[in-house]
Order: C-alpha cells, then sequence, then structure tokens
C-alpha cells in the first residue's frame, strides 16, 4: 500500500498487522485506515480518538456502528491495535455476523454482531435484518 495520506501511529501499527493477514485497506485523509469488508457489506474506519493516548475507534463509514478499542479488555494502545485488528480478522472469518437493517421508519443501518440471540432481544419491533455474510 502506498497511502496518499499519513496515518496516525495507531493506524500505521494496524495496517501492519493486516498486511500480514493480507487484508486490504487504504489510508483516510483524516489518518485513519478504512478496511473495505466482505460483501460489499461497508467499510470500516479504524484509528485513534482525539490525541491517540488512551482510545482507539473501529466504526463503519456513513453508519453509527462503532466500537472502541478499550472495549476489547486490554490496556495500552499497542494491545488495543492487536485487539482492533484481531477483531478485523474475526469479521472476515466469519465469527462477526453483518446485518443491514431497515427500521420501521424505513431507515437503514448496518451493525456487526457477535450473538444472534442477543441482537435479537434488543431488536426494536417492526425493525427486519439481513444476515450479509452467511
Amino acid at each position: 500500500m502506498t497511502p496518499d495520506f499519513q496515518l496516525d501511529h495507531a493506524a500505521q501499527t494496524i495496517a501492519a498487522h493486516l498486511v500480514k493477514r493480507g487484508v486490504g485497506f487504504r489510508a483516510a485523509a483524516n489518518g485513519r485506515l478504512h478496511v473495505p469488508l466482505p460483501n460489499n457489506f461497508g467499510t470500516l474506519e479504524i484509528g485513534a480518538t482525539g490525541d491517540g493516548t488512551d482510545d482507539l475507534i473501529c466504526g463503519l463509514v456513513d453508519h453509527p456502528w462503532h466500537t472502541h478499542g478499550n472495549q476489547f479488555e486490554v490496556t495500552g494502545i499497542n494491545e488495543q491495535c492487536a485487539a482492533l485488528a484481531a477483531f478485523v480478522f474475526a469479521i472476515f472469518d466469519g465469527k462477526y455476523l453483518l446485518i443491514d437493517e431497515v427500521w420501521p421508519d424505513r431507515s437503514q443501518h448496518k451493525r456487526i454482531e457477535d450473538d444472534l440471540a442477543r441482537y435479537l432481544k434488543y431488536l426494536p419491533e417492526g425493525t427486519t435484518y439481513r444476515i450479509v455474510n452467511r
């Protein structure tokens, strides 16, 4: 990869993990990584929050779904980088569900979930969903 933009330190670290595994990505103008997901589901944006000293963020571009590096029960930026890279690998390995939702107001949302039963328990009434990677 030849980035058009300078990656933040966390994105550089995660990029090194992705290169080893052969997962494609590109640099975004904000210094984060953009990782296209399987089945044209969308794109993950991964990088530092704020000054990048204590937390990372991983979210779906143009959708509110996101997670943080510190939610993987690790400490420190390097551990968060490894955990987020492992999360991306798990998505590509099919360990997470890629879900398209249509809410009763007809708005469309995307989610990444690891537990279908738990997801369904909290699904708002009238919302339909489709799992795109099963």
